[in-house]
């Protein structure tokens, strides 16, 4: 499987600083994958008290990452 990032990907993963090892902990050993439209899956996988969700597209031997963010529990 190989990555690869939008280029809103990589700029909200700067901003958001979020990091590629975690980007990648996310796709290989995601504690949930949901289906979206398009095509799409979410990627999610809890980090401490936050939970990493990854949007992936997947071109069958490539995965693009859409964009990612972290989704806060009370």
């Amino acid at each position: 499987m190989r990555l690869k990032y939008s280029l809103h990907a990589k700029v909200q993963l700067k901003y958001r600083k979020i990091s590629l090892f975690k980007i990648r902990t996310t796709i290989k050993s995601p504690h949930n994958i949901i289906p979206s439209y398009k095509d799409r899956k979410l990627f999610q996988r809890k980090f401490k008290n936050k939970t990493l969700e990854v949007v992936i597209v997947d071109e069958g031997s490539i995965m693009i990452v859409v964009t990612a963010y972290y989704l806060y529990e009370n």
